[in-house]
């Protein structure tokens, strides 16, 4: 809406009332005029038209064309009606004419000249209300100033400061307006502009709100006359948000600065004629130009002969495609090294040009370390080739994707048949169900050893041990398997375990010699046991005879007798059914073993024995022992043993008695002890453990081998044998086994 339709809008609503007035004030003028000019005495010659000339003349001024015509127009009814005879009618005598005439021409003439004046006036208002509706509505601050003092102000104005316009306009200068430090500079532009040195300024100031905050002010004022007076009209605008706009660009020009002369790569700005605009330090650190020198240049300056303007127009499209490219080049240094390089490009525009971001990093390092793999991966594979074992790699599915030499050599297929294999192929000693088990804890993460047998292509079949384990590469899985034949491994076991096997047959016989040595040194005590039921049952057969051969015969006591004899001979037949299981030819057999029971068990072997020898035996078995797993005889060879050196080192004691002690007790959850204690000459410090010793004895007709043998037998059985000073007197032997896993269920 222009300034003309903007004045029209506001004046609309008041027009109408105002257009009547000026119209009711002609008519009245008009009427005024007339009945005035006939209160007077009779007019003669042009006195007739003087006073409503007047009137006509005032509704003009006053009121306009349109209200001066009406009024010319009632001035001339009402004189031709009233004043030109004759009256009270409407004819105009000759003599009339004239002047009547006359008295209409220069009365339009009048109603015009008034009229335009208050056209003039009417514009004049319409354009002050123009101006006061664009200033007072604008958001940008409007002041008027003579003599440095305020005229006006619009209400953005006074709103910036924090004051009432009428506050600002009949009290304060332009200098009250600015802060202290910048007062000096509002005055000085403000003389510049009253003495006529300049007619316009543009500048900035720190202005003054009321409450005493300060803020960033642009003004603009121009030198004007208005009403013979000098002034300066201009607009004001709050610069906070512009100021702090400019300090955020600022500070982000400043971090992008930084980050663009910061940074790890060289990075380059150049136009699409390849001229270099803008470089970072990292730029000039990496070709050895500073950047004067290098803005001098183009892109294709720095490149190698041989890539120069090759890559120039196809980084274009790639850009104009894509938005980037990246690709590789060599560049030259100064001093004419080459340098290998990635550029990355990226298009970007700057005030309608066209301009390309370039990155480049220096890959010297990784051409030299991508030499380096690729020699590392020759070499790599000629290891992997010339390895004696043989390499399979699979994928996720199990087929063969590649393999070594030794493979092809093993299996006689050639590299191209082994790949695509399933290991089914050519692996027979497992099957579909073994393998899918086998991958399963492959993919697990473990790595499986195993072994199994591999066939050739000739069908000949040979042991394998394999070792496979799973890797990723890139986004692939893949199970890198090591075959190794175990042909002449498996040989050597065999001839290993025959080996083994004719050692535990010389160990079972010289523990069978051990056994028969024992029990020949305890022959006697064993003659003894057994002649005590024998004799026992020669006597009660005969008193069984005498009770029969009487009359009447006992029959009753003759068969308590023969009771008696059945008692004497199981206990002779248990007698020699010990000693026989100790001289025995058999093969171990690990059974679950009560300790106290065999403990009982060897003790009665060795009763008389020693009750011969005066030795007292004192037994402290823990009830509820948990069971151990072993061979019967084979502990009580071990306990037999431990006795009997027990009784012949106490064989010389004749000042303390011969106290021998049996302690069998748990130890911890996991094993069973037990204890031989005697009161003998006891052990030297420095030989306790050569009595372990094959073939280490102190006896003067001992072997040397009891003790050797039992350490053997509690080892293989998982468990331990040693020896210590008893106190005050004689030595210790204990032994530990292992319980049963259930031991304790």
């Amino acid at each position: 809406m222009d300034g003309k339709l903007m004045g029209l809008a506001l004046n609309a609503p008041r027009k109408r009332p105002q257009t009547l007035k000026r119209y009711g004030l002609a008519l009245a003028l008009a009427g005024l005029a007339l009945v005035i000019r006939g209160a007077l005495p009779a007019p003669e010659g042009t006195a007739i038209y003087q006073l409503p000339l007047a009137a006509v003349v005032l509704s003009g001024w006053f009121g306009g064309r349109g209200p001066g015509l009406v009024a010319l127009l009632a001035c001339v009814a009402g004189i031709l009606y009233w004043f030109i005879p004759p009256a009270d009618s409407f004819h105009l005598p000759p003599e009339y004419t004239l002047g009547f005439v006359i008295f209409i021409g220069l009365g339009a003439l009048l109603v015009e000249f008034s009229g335009a004046r208050r056209r003039v006036e009417l514009a004049l208002q319409a354009s002050d209300e123009r101006f006061r509706v664009l200033a007072e509505s604008s958001l940008t601050g409007i002041y008027l100033t003579y003599m440095e003092r305020f005229s006006y102000v619009n209400p953005a104005f006074a709103k910036m400061f924090g004051y009432t316009a009428d506050e600002i306009v009949n009290g304060l200068g332009t200098r009250d307006l600015a802060c202290p430090t910048d007062r000096p500079l509002v005055e000085e532009n403000m003389r510049r502009r009253l003495d006529g040195e300049v007619d316009e300024l543009r500048y900035e100031f720190c202005g003054l709100r009321k409450d005493g905050s300060e803020f960033p002010v642009e003004v603009y004022g121009r030198r004007i006359t208005y009403g013979g007076r000098i002034g300066v009209l201009g607009t004001l605008i709050d610069n906070t948000e512009r100021k702090h706009a400019e300090h955020e660009l600022r500070e982000s020009e400043q971090r992008y600065r930084t980050l663009f002369e910061k940074a790890y790569d060289p990075i380059f700005l150049e136009n699409d004629r390849d001229e270099i605009l803008e470089v970072n330090e990292r730029a000039c650190t990496l070709l050895g130009y500073s950047r004067d020198e290098l803005l001098k240049m183009t892109v294709s300056d720095l490149q190698a002969p041989e890539v120069r303007g090759l890559s120039g127009q196809v980084v274009r499209d790639e850009i104009a495609q894509h938005g980037n490219a990246t690709f590789q080049a060599v560049d030259l240094h100064r001093s004419g090294r080459r340098i290998p390089v990635e550029v990355t490009n990226s298009g970007i525009s700057d005030r309608g040009e066209n301009l390309i971001l370039s990155v480049v990093r220096d890959i010297t390092e990784r051409k030299r370390a991508e030499e380096n793999l690729r020699a590392s991966e020759a070499r790599f594979r000629t290891f992997v080739d010339h390895a004696t074992d043989a390499f399979f790699l699979h994928d996720e599915r199990l087929t063969v994707v590649d393999v070594n030499r030794q493979a092809c050599l093993s299996l006689g297929y050639s590299r191209d048949e082994l790949i695509g294999m399933q290991p089914s192929a050519f692996d027979v000693g497992l099957d579909e169900t073994s393998i899918i088990r086998l991958g399963e804890r492959v993919a697990a993460g473990e790595t499986v050893t195993f072994e199994t047998l591999h066939r050739r292509k000739d069908g000949v079949a040979f042991p394998v041990e394999i070792r496979v384990r799973r890797f990723q590469q890139g986004d692939d899985l893949y199970r890198l398997s090591l075959a190794r034949d175990i042909s002449e491994r498996k040989l050597a076991e065999k001839a290993l375990r025959a080996k083994d096997d004719a050692l535990q047959a010389a160990r079972t016989e010289l523990a069978r010699v051990s056994r028969l040595t024992t029990l020949g040194e305890l022959t006697a005590s064993i003659a003894h046991e057994v002649n005590q039921p024998l004799g026992a049952m020669a006597m009660s057969a005969g008193a069984c005879a005498r009770w029969l051969a009487a009359e009447p015969p006992a029959t009753a006591r003759a068969r308590a007798s023969l009771d008696n004899i059945v008692a004497d001979a199981k206990r002779a037949g248990e007698v020699i059914a010990r000693i026989r299981a100790l001289t025995k030819r058999e093969d171990p057999h690990k059974d679950r073993l009560d300790v106290n029971q065999n403990v009982l068990e060897v003790l009665a072997l060795t009763a008389q024995e020693l009750r011969s020898r005066d030795v007292v035996v004192r037994t402290r078995l823990e009830a509820e022992l948990p069971p151990v797993v072993g061979d019967q005889v084979q502990l009580q060879q071990v306990l037999l043993n431990l006795i009997v050196n027990s009784i012949d080192a106490m064989s010389d004691i004749h000042d303390r008695p011969r106290r021998l002690t049996i302690v069998s007790r748990r130890d911890g959850d996991k094993a069973v002890v037990v204890e031989v204690r005697d009161a003998g000459t006891g052990l030297d410090p420095g030989s306790a453990e050569h009595v372990f010793e094959a073939f280490y004895t102190t006896k003067t007709e001992g072997l040397g081998i009891g003790l050797s043998i039992s350490r053997s037998i509690v080892e293989a059985h998982g468990g331990r044998l040693c020896a210590s000073a008893n106190k005050p007197h004689g030595a210790v032997f204990q032994f530990w086994l292992p319980v049963t896993e259930d031991g304790y269920s």
